[in-house]
């Protein structure tokens, strides 16, 4: 969870709200923490708190790639206003909750959702992405951002060029004079 831009007084309320719906499930959470952006300060001891408090409940502080995307590939649901929820989750077929409104102009797929973020909005949104229905229909998803399989297709196009054709000489064709750049006329 990171705060908003427009709305950073409300980054400590949000992160107790989400905290309490979170709470209310009894589920294993992971929190880690938000960016560095203003409002971070507030989060940051909310979400500490309830790794003390809460049983099952844990902040880590940075996964790393490769633990954070280990964690992803275990989870059941994304939730906060991430981009991470947004890019990575979709290739592990993960609903993911944004709570507010910092991620809701950004393109996305169907595994994610939208909610308010006052206590009531996020708990109705966490029960929706966590409906089996909803969850089922996620097993033909298909990120948008891609599969993970970007490097070796640009490795495979690099092969297959003609580097010879493409490294040599190319003459250049002297302009038009009379070229304007303007259409030509109908």
């Amino acid at each position: 969870l990171h705060s908003e831009t427009r709305a950073v007084a409300e980054s400590g309320p949000m992160a107790a709200a989400m905290v309490g719906a979170l709470a209310a499930t009894g589920r294993q959470v992971i929190y880690t923490w938000p960016n560095a952006d203003a409002g971070a300060e507030a989060i940051i001891p909310v979400i500490e708190a309830a790794a003390r408090t809460h049983p099952g409940h844990f902040a880590i502080r940075n996964f790393g790639s490769a633990w954070f995307y280990t964690a992803m590939a275990h989870a059941g649901l994304v939730i906060g206003n991430s981009s991470s929820g947004i890019y990575e989750a979709g290739s592990f077929r993960l609903p993911v909750l944004d709570i507010g409104d910092r991620p809701k102009a950004r393109f996305h797929g169907r595994n994610v959702l939208h909610c308010d973020r006052s206590p009531g909005g996020i708990a109705a949104g966490i029960a929706r992405a966590t409906d089996p229905a909803f969850v089922a229909g996620l097993a033909d998803f298909v990120n948008h951002y891609g599969d993970g399989q970007a490097a070796r297709r640009v490795i495979a196009a690099l092969e297959g060029l003609d580097w010879p054709q493409v490294s040599a000489a190319k003459p250049f064709a002297a302009l038009d004079p009379q070229f304007s750049g303007a259409p030509p006329a109908a």
